[in-house]
């Protein structure tokens, strides 16, 4: 459900406005059937013989209530009526709500030799509200394996913004225009405080068929609800204290030894001995203090129009992004390395866990987001087209997208030993490119594609005493398409897929499921669309 309304007019001749407002609501209910009542299934496995030699349950109360026993041994030896009693289903009700309203100003400053210098000033309110309602059977724990926490959480931001287009020069030698683009922006979340986000453009014609464009900016990503409210739940891990007798003296340098003891732990001390015996319970859950991620980026790149081959284009960016204070979710394993590991225990880490007073055992811990991740990432983006209409022939077109990763690095953590460097992994080869051949004649369209990555490798990080396969080919997989338009309402649409049935690279890499080569083979399909 949404509810819009805008108005527009009219300031002056130079200048326009207008104003809009917003409400929107999405309500979902999700029911998960199959799940099993707890207390009921620990009655009806609990079965003994009764006096007349029939099998029923122990509990009385539960036999009075309808218990009916459930046989576990074997395969479909449960009676329905067993099934009936220990089955429900159960479900939550999820609700997002979201409230804009803005005003923007645009129009003409004032005039220049190249041209009018233009400019758009706004304002803008938003609020973002969501909840999620579980079955209260599975807020208390009574589903088998199966609970959830209702979630609440909202928050509001408000942000003011100008943008300015300034023509410098126009139809002169080297300068068929030249012009600079400023924008800023200010928010203020009630989450996340206050940040700026901004940005600086060159475009440079020299001639007519060539453009030249660049920009550095400033941009953020403040953190979701999600991330902030997720009321989360109980977990259980198995982790390393690296403050024991052992791994103290395995730190890289010597913080680890000297936070441990500042943290209360003499020399030589170890949990207790059922602590490395066993799991620790701790909670998943949201993290209310993230604060926004920031992004440095730069982009040069130009764009080739020219005149003597009509329908051809070409265009050429480099781009290069530096996230910092990306959010990421720590585990509790690296959240208790890396509180021992840094200058002092003033960290984000060592909030992630508590110790037992007396025995130092870590006894509870929280697996949150938090801002601690950076990116690194650079490469170039090459589009080309070419469209050739004929009189007789129909009309063709080539097509042909490619990107170039130069550089990616992840650190999730901000220690440089955990430093990812991905570019050349088959997640993140050096090439990935697209070439299309088109042809359509009247109401037939037809289209061959050619979906290249690059020869890679399983692991950057690979020693020859891994394994022997960690080098991957290059994959190039061809589509036949197309679709014929019967009349305007009515159409059909057909192909091939992996046309060849190439087969993925032999490696066990690519058979992951993150879609990255093609594993289902050759796929033909037909289909129709109508339009009411």
């Amino acid at each position: 459900m949404r509810f819009l309304v805008g108005i527009e007019g009219i300031i002056s001749d130079d200048w326009d406005y207008s104003i809009h407002a917003q409400r929107g609501q999405l309500e979902e209910t999700t029911v998960w059937g199959g799940e099993i009542w707890g207390d009921r299934y620990d009655q009806a496995k609990d079965a003994v013989f009764a006096a007349d030699g029939s099998i029923v349950c122990r509990d009385a109360d539960a036999r009075a209530a309808g218990c009916v026993p459930l046989n576990l041994l074997g395969e479909n030896q449960a009676s329905q009526a067993a099934l009936d009693w220990v089955s429900t289903s159960a479900g939550q009700t999820a609700k997002t709500t979201q409230t804009s309203a803005g005003l923007v100003v645009t129009g003409a400053l004032f005039d220049l030799p190249a041209g009018y210098v233009s400019a758009a000033f706004s304002a803008d309110y938003r609020k973002e509200e969501s909840e999620t309602k579980p079955d209260q059977a599975l807020v208390d724990g009574t589903i088998f394996g199966n609970t959830a926490v209702p979630m609440t959480g909202e928050y509001d931001v408000t942000e003011f913004a100008a943008e300015f287009s300034i023509p410098l020069l126009s139809d002169m030698f080297l300068a068929h225009d030249l012009g600079i683009d400023l924008a800023y922006r200010w928010m203020d979340y009630s989450t996340a405080g206050s940040d700026d986000a901004w940005k600086i453009g060159l475009n440079w014609a020299p001639i007519e068929d060539l453009r030249i464009r660049a920009t550095r900016s400033k941009s953020v990503r403040a953190p979701n609800i999600g991330e902030l409210f997720d009321p989360g739940g109980q977990t259980f891990e198995s982790f390393t204290d690296v403050c024991d007798l052992i791994n103290v003296e395995l730190g890289p340098n010597d913080n680890r030894k000297a936070n441990c003891q500042a943290a209360g732990l003499p020399q030589g001390w170890n949990p207790t001995e059922s602590w490395y015996q066993s799991n620790h319970p701790g909670t998943n859950a949201g993290n209310p203090d993230l604060k926004a991620e920031t992004s440095n980026d730069y982009t040069v790149g130009m764009v080739y129009t020219p005149n003597y081959l009509e329908g051809f284009s070409i265009t050429v960016d480099y781009w290069s992004f530096a996230i910092e204070d990306a959010i990421s979710s720590i585990g509790v394993g690296t959240a208790v390395r890396y509180c021992y590991d840094s200058a002092s225990l003033d960290n984000l880490y060592c909030d992630l866990f508590t110790r037992d007073a007396g025995t130092g055992d870590i006894v509870d811990f929280v697996q949150k987001p938090v801002n601690s991740a950076s990116f690194d990432v650079k490469g170039v983006d090459i589009e080309s087209q070419y469209d050739i209409p004929t009189d007789s022939f129909g009309d063709f077109r080539v097509h042909v997208i490619a990107t170039y990763l130069e550089q990616w690095e992840h650190n999730p953590t901000g220690f440089a030993e955990d430093l990812q460097v991905d570019v050349g992994e088959y997640t993140d080869p050096r090439w990935k490119a697209m070439f299309s051949f088109g042809w359509n004649l009247d109401a037939l369209n037809l289209e061959a594609r050619a979906n290249y990555r690059h020869a890679a490798v399983a692991s950057n990080d690979w020693q020859p005493e891994n394994n022997n396969y960690n080098d991957i080919p290059s994959s190039t997989v061809w589509d036949f398409t197309g679709s014929y338009d019967f009349t305007d309402t009515l159409s059909m649409r057909f192909g091939v897929k992996n046309a060849f049935d190439l087969a993925p690279p032999r490696n066990p890499y690519v058979y992951d499921g993150a879609g990255y080569y093609d594993t289902t083979g050759r796929a033909f399909f037909l289909g129709a669309n109508y339009k009411i």
